[in-house]
């Protein structure tokens, strides 16, 4: 997957972010392409962390940075942030001729977007990245009362600090700590953060952030504003609700607010006011006029599974999360390359980021009840020692209050974007990008979300018309046909059945054989490499499980249309899902009786068999792949074919550009498989 350079103007060298597919085809025309973004010279993004991309790949800046609170360091700007994947990706061309201003702060409000990061915005800006209001709206608060509990106090806990701050110099550091607020409880907590998104005063803040970033805009100038998503699994399953993400385990436990579970209501009251938010975000983008675009990428985090506490997900255990579609940071989330969350960095923070606010909140707890120890303190480890609670860990400098770390650094990230899901609000902007592009030139937009009328199969000659010649209706596509199914040893070749497969192991075996072809894009003819049969293969105990899909010999889809299809959603639209076929169109038509059949849906052909150990007749049983493999060599090939009876070879075939939106590609719809592959190409 070929990469650009990362900016010369980056601090240090560091890997390029991953390149989304490209929808462009080599051709040698020189018609107008919307997808190319190249012309984009000046970029900039504002906001809080979300835009920053706390936690997202490797942190930017240096230590040499930690006392300018604009710094890339101090700010917790990363490399696989939404906006930096933005500007290098190949659709905007070579970032090394764009001039790239990076601006987002984790723990911005509105207050600082409009005082510090808009002013140092040049004007003339294409494009502006803009995420703001989740911190105007108190979500740090939240997450200290009703979650991890960082630092939160009774009311005799809140008067006691406050006289201890205002008369012991020891203290003089906490003089500025809304103390109030860390003995406000949850509840009180959710309702004053209700109250803010529904304020007068919060719609006005942010309208005044659009009208400075569009301030900063050239004529053709846009503001890409996104929003936030849900946190929790909206079916709200009761797994949850006995699990606690708390910090501190309390000597004196009987003065302390209980641990906070997360029970069903209160995921339910979190995931209202996020869609709370939204609106009222959306509404300003709305009121902004036609240069700002609101991108809600929400829904596709619930499409995927991505969010926290799913149903059947152990949200309790302290092992690493390694849940593929997980879209948001837990603490226990390991990093790509092996980098662990419960490192504690040995350097400090400064105080008014994101990362030193959450270590003034421990250090809170520490002087409150200096007895207390993390939950999890045995796994955290400064400079690959084990290190005990306890220690001083303020300094006072000229250039502000420094604070030394005491939270693992995998604090500073939860409830924050996963690269993929930042993979997935790029690849949204850039879609409202490559749009924007269309409506300059007078074209139509793409579809965001693909389906057989966004872009209807085409016939080789025109419908006759079926109603009053005065009609405009267009015709219906004509879908994929689905063969009969054929089940190996009743009426095909003769095959010795193994004996009934585990239900269940199959079931398994069937969604991650699905998942893995998916990843794969689609399957054509016309090509060599197209001709071969993609196969994953696994196992039910001693038996292998083999599943396989490969273009069907002589095989054309009905009218003129491209001749490709996804492995996924062979008959589009849904229908028909490769889970579907594997399980209910083979494994149980087939009577589940250790035999396996095929069945060929449009132009691709679904074989499952369960394979006799160490008979190279029945399949190949070299080992497990894991993945989809390539059956490599022209004799297997045919070997495979010969299975259910389709000799021959492909012809070649023309393109249907419009069609070419099922190649599921960013800026042509369908985000689905554009988040597989985004997964696909993760560090593993």
């Amino acid at each position: 997957m070929a990469v650009h350079p990362v900016p010369a103007a980056s601090p240090t060298a560091r890997p390029a972010p991953r390149q989304p597919l490209d929808p462009r085809q080599d051709d040698d025309d020189d018609s107008f392409d919307s997808t190319d973004l190249s012309f984009i010279k000046k970029l900039a993004a504002i906001g809080d962390s979300y835009a920053a991309g706390i936690g997202a790949g490797d942190r930017l800046g240096d230590l040499l940075g930690a006392l300018d609170p604009t710094s890339d360091w101090a700010c917790s700007r990363y490399d696989h942030a939404y906006p930096y994947l933005i500007n290098n990706d190949r659709r905007l061309g070579d970032p090394s001729g764009r001039n790239f201003q990076f601006r987002a702060c984790s723990g911005a409000v509105t207050q600082d977007v409009l005082e510090n990061q808009i002013p140092s915005v040049d004007s003339g800006q294409q494009v502006v990245l803009l995420s703001v209001g989740g911190n105007d709206a108190e979500l740090l608060k939240v997450l200290n009362q009703c979650v991890f509990q960082w630092g939160v106090l009774n009311g005799e806990q809140v008067a006691l600090a406050k006289t201890a701050a205002t008369v012991d110099k020891e203290y003089q550091w906490a003089k500025d700590v809304d103390w109030d607020s860390l003995g406000r409880g949850c509840d009180a907590q959710l309702d004053r953060t209700e109250s803010i998104i529904n304020s007068t005063a919060f719609s006005s803040n942010i309208d005044k952030v659009l009208d400075a970033a569009k301030a900063k805009l050239a004529d053709d100038g846009m503001v890409y504003y996104t929003g936030y998503g849900k946190f929790f699994g909206e079916d709200l399953s009761p797994e949850c609700d006995s699990v606690s993400w708390a910090t501190w385990l309390h000597k004196s436990y009987n003065i302390w607010e209980p641990r906070k579970t997360l029970k069903a209501d209160l995921r339910r009251k979190m995931n209202e006011l996020v869609d709370a938010a939204n609106e009222k975000l959306k509404a300003a983008a709305e009121r902004a006029g036609d240069k700002v675009k609101f991108v809600d990428y929400d829904s596709y985090i619930g499409k995927f599974g991505g969010r926290y506490c799913e149903p059947g997900v152990d949200e309790s255990t302290t092992e690493s999360n390694t849940r593929i579609r997980l879209m948001f940071y837990e603490l226990n989330t390991l990093d790509p390359l092996g980098a662990t969350p419960w490192k504690r960095s040995n350097h400090e923070e400064l105080q008014g980021t994101f990362a030193g606010d959450l270590d003034i909140l421990a250090q809170i707890t520490m002087m409150m009840d200096p007895d207390a120890e993390l939950v999890q303190g045995d796994k955290v480890k400064t400079d690959n020692t084990t290190v005990s609670a306890g220690g001083a860990f303020i300094e006072i400098q000229e250039e502000g209050i420094q604070v030394e770390k005491f939270l693992p650094d995998g604090y500073g990230r939860v409830f924050h974007p996963q690269i993929l899901l930042h993979e997935i609000i790029a690849n949204l902007v850039i879609h409202n990008m490559i749009n924007h592009n269309q409506e300059k030139n007078g074209l139509p937009t793409y579809p965001e979300v693909l389906t057989l009328d966004s872009c209807p199969l085409t016939t080789s000659e025109p419908a006759q018309p079926t109603e009053s010649p005065t009609s405009t209706k267009e015709p219906a596509p004509t879908p994929p046909p689905m063969e009969e199914v054929i089940c190996f040893g009743r009426n095909s070749r003769p095959l010795r059945p193994v004996g009934p497969v585990n239900p269940d192991n199959f079931e398994k075996a069937a969604d991650d054989a699905c998942h893995a072809f998916s990843l794969q894009g689609v399957k054509k003819p016309g090509k060599v490499e197209n001709r071969n049969v993609y196969v994953y293969q696994t196992r039910d105990g001693d038996t292998p499980l083999r599943f396989s899909i490969g273009w069907k010999r002589d095989c054309t889809l009905p009218g003129n249309v491209l001749q490709q299809q996804n492995m996924r959603y062979p008959l589009g639209g849904g229908s028909h899902m490769c889970t579907e076929i594997f399980k209910d169109d083979i494994f149980w038509s087939c009577d589940n009786g250790g035999r396996g059949g095929a069945i060929t849906a449009g132009c691709l052909t679904y074989i499952f068999e369960p394979c006799i150990p160490n008979d190279l007749y029945s399949c190949n049983t070299t080992g497990d792949t894991g993945s989809p493999e390539l059956i490599g060599d022209e004799q297997a090939r045919e070997e495979h074919w010969t299975k259910v009876g389709l000799p021959g070879k492909p012809p070649p075939v023309e393109v249907n550009p419009c069609a070419a939106a099922q190649l599921f590609v960013p800026g042509m719809g369908a985000i689905s498989d554009l988040c597989h592959a985004a997964y696909l190409d993760q560090p593993k």
